[in-house]
């Protein structure tokens, strides 16, 4: 997906939380929080490709909590 939406606006944070993610087999409950327009649009494309999947958009690790 970087290819089709460019590195651009996309943090190291932001791509390390999504290969910790993958890396613990999606269930670590990682928290990844896109800070720019650009994470979000990745993060969009990334939970609408999952959907079309079949997995639920509440499986992915992006959550913003308040600190």
């Amino acid at each position: 997906m970087l290819d089709k939406v460019g590195h651009k606006g996309i943090s190291e944070t932001f791509i390390a939380g999504n290969r910790a993610f993958i890396a613990a087999g999606c269930s670590n409950g990682a928290d990844v929080c896109p800070q720019t327009s650009q994470e979000i649009n990745l993060a969009n494309y990334l939970t609408i490709e999952m959907m079309n999947f079949g997995t639920a958009s509440s499986f992915l690790p992006f959550i913003c909590r308040s600190r």
